[in-house]
């Protein structure tokens, strides 16, 4: 949407000075100052876009000592990362967590988006492992690298098959609410 205003603000005010210089060719003063005015006016109009970081409250003391699964990233042979996950949507093959890089991590290889651009999908070459449970399957890896404008990097693990995510966190507090079994 910011796109959208930014463009049409940015023709009206070309559009605007365009006819102040035909009203002064054509010998129209007050229209030619008039157009140079509103135009000037229109191409000053500040927009601004701004990252707003909002922190949720836990919702009780029960979630902290939530269990969660310790996962390492890797790109080929390297460890780019490592992740607690402890966010789920069970109904959707998701969970998520924050990502801890490594050296070899290198945002614009391997993230998903960054700052508000999105790049090239990379999930085809991560893969994700646990100490526990081996190789995770999932379709989608997504590392949302935030890091330069809220301090933070996050990883979605997503389209996890139901079995896979069943055996992965059937002991989860979210997984269990989800669907009833306590």
């Amino acid at each position: 949407m910011y796109y959208f205003w930014f463009i049409a603000l940015l023709l009206v005010g070309i559009y605007c000075i365009t006819r102040a210089v035909l009203d002064f060719r054509t010998k129209k003063y007050v229209w030619a100052v008039f157009g140079l005015v509103c135009g000037g006016l229109i191409l000053t109009v500040p927009i601004k876009m701004n990252a707003v970081k909002i922190d949720l409250p836990v919702p009780s003391s029960e979630f902290a000592e939530q269990p969660s699964m310790q996962i390492e990233i890797f790109a080929g042979e390297n460890l780019i990362g490592h992740s607690y996950l402890t966010t789920l949507a069970p109904g959707l093959g998701l969970a998520s967590g924050s990502f801890v890089p490594t050296e070899a991590y290198d945002r614009k290889v391997h993230a998903k988006l960054f700052e508000r651009d999105h790049i090239d999908d990379p999930s085809k070459m991560l893969v994700i492992q646990s100490s526990d449970y081996g190789r995770i399957a999932c379709d989608i890896v997504k590392i949302e690298d935030y890091s330069e404008d809220l301090g933070e990097i996050d990883i979605v693990l997503a389209d996890i098959p139901d079995p896979e995510f069943e055996r992965l966190f059937s002991k989860h507090e979210q997984y269990r609410a989800y669907y009833g079994l306590d």
